[in-house]
């Protein structure tokens, strides 16, 4: 009996034991206190990289903001081909200025490493969240963070729906452009949109749909586009010839 409550007891210490150096290991882990979970964004698996208090946000200039820097998994937009990867980091910038941005590209410095965004089609007090255009993950232990922009350049008109002239139903992978005026349209019709999700554009690219030969009046066209949703995507500007 004495010999069994003994292997209780060095069964318990050892338990306790163990469970003291798990935890030790990760509370010395490289980073932890750096870097939170968040169920924000693409997927559950985000890690955030938090930025001190008086480097949030980070004030790029030409009213532009850094906001956030997150470490994803998910689909790849940028490029178009949706690739699945495992580890990515994203920016979230905010234009905080009085003109939309036709496009940017931004320099991001975490400690000793450098990661690039470029994005397109921002309007004024929006948000976009950018993926690392060659698909950098978040290396070693996260140190300093510095921003800044590269190029810049802004819409020279305000941004236009013709919502007078055209009516856009966008169904998933779908996209159809109805002439809802009284005039033909001779000219190639452009739709520009983007992947929304709540208030945040999601991937810097901006997708085109062409309407080749115009519309006559009353006229429609319905074609396929393979990154539409009727639950995320926004249309935000179209043009005709160009």
């Amino acid at each position: 009996m004495k010999r069994r409550k003994m292997k209780n007891v060095l069964i318990v210490v050892t338990i306790l034991i163990v469970s003291a150096i798990v935890l030790a290991v990760f509370l010395l882990r490289p980073g932890t206190s750096d870097i939170e979970i968040s169920s924000q964004g693409m997927s559950s698996n985000e890690k955030e990289q938090q930025m001190e208090p008086s480097q949030k946000p980070i004030d790029l200039g030409s009213g532009l903001k850094l906001t956030k820097l997150s470490e994803v998994t998910g689909n790849f937009p940028e490029d178009g081909s949706d690739e699945y990867v495992e580890s990515m980091l994203s920016a979230t910038f905010l234009n905080e200025g009085d003109k939309a941005i036709q496009y940017a590209s931004v320099k991001v410095t975490v400690g000793d490493e450098t990661y690039s965004f470029e994005f397109s089609t921002l309007p004024e007090e929006k948000t976009v969240r950018v993926f690392e255009e060659n698909k950098k993950n978040l290396t070693g232990v996260p140190g300093a963070i510095l921003a800044e922009i590269e190029t810049i350049a802004y819409f020279q008109e305000e941004l236009s729906i013709y919502e007078n002239d055209l009516e856009i139903t966008i169904s998933d992978g779908v996209i159809c452009v109805k002439n809802i005026s009284e005039k033909d349209i001779n000219k190639e019709i452009s739709v520009f949109y983007k992947t929304v999700s709540g208030d945040t554009f999601i991937g810097g690219i901006t997708y085109r749909f062409r309407v080749p030969a115009g519309l006559a009046a009353g006229e429609e066209y319905k074609g396929i586009a393979m990154h539409a949703s009727d639950q995320a995507s926004k249309v935000l500007f179209i043009t005709y010839g160009e």
